[in-house]
């Protein structure tokens, strides 16, 4: 979901929500491998760090099975 113009701080803080559920579901629904993210809405750079650090140790992982096949 896009931000609309003029949005609320409780209606921005909502669809930032919303924005983490949606992605959460997706990840645990079609790549149980994944882990579930921790939304800090307080502290939301501290979770996108953490979904940075994630998604950098699961491209590693396959990037190193990738090449042992070479």
């Amino acid at each position: 979901m896009l931000q609309r113009r003029g949005a609320t701080e409780e209606e921005q803080v909502e669809n930032s929500l919303s924005n983490f559920r949606i992605i959460q579901d997706y990840l645990t629904e079609y790549h149980g491998e994944f882990s579930i993210v921790p939304a800090n809405m307080s502290a939301a750079s501290e979770t996108l760090e953490f979904m940075h650090r994630t998604v950098l140790q699961y491209m590693q992982v396959i990037y190193d099975q990738s090449s042992s096949f070479l």
